[in-house]
């Protein structure tokens, strides 16, 4: 590998925003939810686009809480889509 490739591949993972390890322990489902209230979706949409209940959504959005260590979106948000 030329030295000009090996800088640009060191400098893709230093330019890498690092996602806290606590966002492993989200679901498939939890991690939709997040990302979706993230992009502004209220709950009462989310629970229509995911076809669950309202209640389905504000349990998963608990439990993200929970599991983050966090007591509202907006620090879940900043857990889960850091920025570089």
């Amino acid at each position: 590998m030329s030295v000009g490739i090996a800088r640009r591949v060191l400098g893709n993972f230093r330019e890498a925003p690092v996602q806290d390890p606590r966002c492993a322990l989200l679901s498939t489902r939890e991690r939709q939810v997040l990302e979706y209230l993230a992009q502004g979706y209220n709950t009462k949409k989310l629970a229509e686009m995911l076809h669950i209940s309202y209640s389905t959504v504000r349990c998963h959005q608990k439990n993200i809480y929970k599991k983050l260590h966090v007591n509202s979106l907006l620090e879940a948000v900043v857990l889960f889509r850091p920025h570089k």
